[in-house]
């Protein structure tokens, strides 16, 4: 709950104060948190039916760490770049 509220301040300040590029990206990634929200709870709801608690973590666990590793081999090139200075080495 603490870091909600923590979070819900940065959110706010990036709001207010921020450049309009950080402001549209603040207010996807809100929008993409909080607007999927019911359907994933109506989703996980009847899967806990169907497979029990711990399946379901299990597999909402391992739907994270695929989708984190696909996204992080998508767009391994603009994160790593061979050329940036600090991967000269």
């Amino acid at each position: 709950m603490v870091l909600m509220a923590v979070l819900m301040a940065v959110l706010m300040a990036v709001l207010l104060h921020g450049a309009g590029e950080f402001r549209g990206r603040a207010v996807g990634l809100r929008m993409m948190a909080i607007c999927s929200l019911p359907f994933g709870l109506m989703l996980a709801g009847t899967q806990i039916e169907r497979v029990e608690f711990c399946g379901s973590t299990t597999l909402y666990t391992a739907i994270g760490i695929v989708a984190t590793l696909a996204v992080a081999g998508h767009w391994r090139n603009a994160l790593w770049a061979h050329r940036a200075p600090v991967n000269s080495q």
